[in-house]
């Protein structure tokens, strides 16, 4: 009876000891929700770093090899990220002769935190934006003066529509995908592309199907705006495009139903690089690439709120949180995102990245 009851004391303590050691050990990372994605790239090295933002740190980083991650686009459900990737060297190259390398869209799994595949989208191409309208992920080319469409579902890109334009750079894409603004940075202009119906007297009887179906139905057109447009955006309610001349600090206004300029601001910044919308459409949150202020504007009133000083000029993107609490800016000089309280206006902490922030964007699923 004795040997018994010191077996069952010998268990019972082992059992509590094995728990409490699994109590210590440190947990897989999980991906929060929300999450703030931010694209990073630091001594030859891209990354995909996953921060929660309550805590205001970074939980998770993908690895993407040597390639510049540029634009991300995240699916609805919050599980998928798509993320363009180009290669740093283009356009320096000593010459012709040098091999240009493969760019890509990678496609990553945000629940498993791992890179499930690349698309491949040419070399040379230098996809930057990117957009996801209806299941569909429109993307510019730069390298190659064209937006191109690609089907997550059939892992084929189906459309590709040229600019004819110099540096097709970012993209903006109304929600029923009718509507696609470009803003080409060396031809002063933005390209506007939308659907067309083939005019009756030219449809041919008995084949009008080959009208709808077959034949492409975007034409574009270009609209005159500030130097160098850069950042551009559509308001919530996908009335306006909002466009900035990185190199005049100008604020183009273009009204989506006429292709028409409402209006063009002088913003008095340096190099306004990137813009963004609160969800209700109400506030602007616009960085520079040469300025240590970032810019609180009234989308209504057009009009400044208010400069808020971020402490470094080189700034790639700013994003307000889905909520209205929060807006976030990548400080690329100092490896951290600035946050900003939408009530205070005030810089209220960072998070720190192990290397230079660039595009970011929001993940949300209640299963992550």
């Amino acid at each position: 009876m004795a040997l018994e009851t010191s077996f069952i004391r010998r268990v019972v303590l082992l059992s509590a000891f094995a728990s409490a050691a699994m109590m210590t050990m440190p947990a897989a990372a999980q991906v929060p929700s929300p999450a703030l994605l931010i694209a990073c790239w630091g001594n030859g090295a891209g990354s995909l770093q996953i921060a929660d933002p309550a805590m205001m740190k970074v939980v998770v980083s993908v690895p993407l090899g040597s390639l510049r991650p540029h634009g991300i686009a995240v699916s609805p459900n919050g599980k998928v990220a798509y993320v363009t990737l180009g290669d740093v060297a283009m356009g320096q190259r000593a010459g012709a002769s040098d091999e240009i390398p493969e760019d890509y869209i990678s496609v990553i799994d945000l629940v498993a935190r791992k890179e499930l595949r690349r698309v491949v989208i040419g070399p040379g191409s230098w996809p930057f934006s990117i957009v996801l309208v209806r299941g569909k992920l429109y993307y510019t080319a730069e390298g190659y003066g064209l937006v191109g469409r690609y089907d997550p579902v059939r892992n084929q890109i189906d459309q590709m529509i040229g600019t004819g334009q110099i540096r097709s750079h970012s993209l903006a894409v109304s929600k029923d995908g009718e509507h696609i603004f470009i803003a080409n940075g060396y031809s002063d202009n933005v390209s506007t592309i939308g659907l067309w119906d083939v005019p009756a007297s030219q449809r041919v009887p008995g084949l009008a199907h080959l009208d709808t179906d077959l034949i492409p139905r975007w034409f574009a057109s270009t609209i005159p705006v500030g130097h160098e447009p850069e950042g551009i955006a559509l308001s919530p309610d996908d009335k306006e495009a909002w466009v900035l001349g990185r190199g005049d600090g100008s604020l183009s206004i273009i009204d989506v139903a006429t292709n028409k300029i409402l209006r063009t601001l002088d913003l008095k910044m340096k190099e306004p690089f990137r813009l963004a919308f609160s969800a209700d459409g109400k506030r602007v949150l616009i960085v520079s690439h040469r300025d240590t202020n970032v810019l609180m504007f009234d989308a209504v009133a057009r009009k400044e709120i208010k400069r808020i000083h971020i402490g470094s000029e080189i700034v790639y993107q700013g994003i307000i949180a889905p909520d209205g609490s929060h807006a976030f800016v990548s400080v690329v000089g100092d490896d951290r995102v600035a946050v900003i309280d939408m009530n205070t206006l005030e810089v209220t902490g960072s998070i720190s990245t192990s290397a230079q922030p660039a595009a970011m964007a929001w993940a949300a699923s209640d299963r992550m």
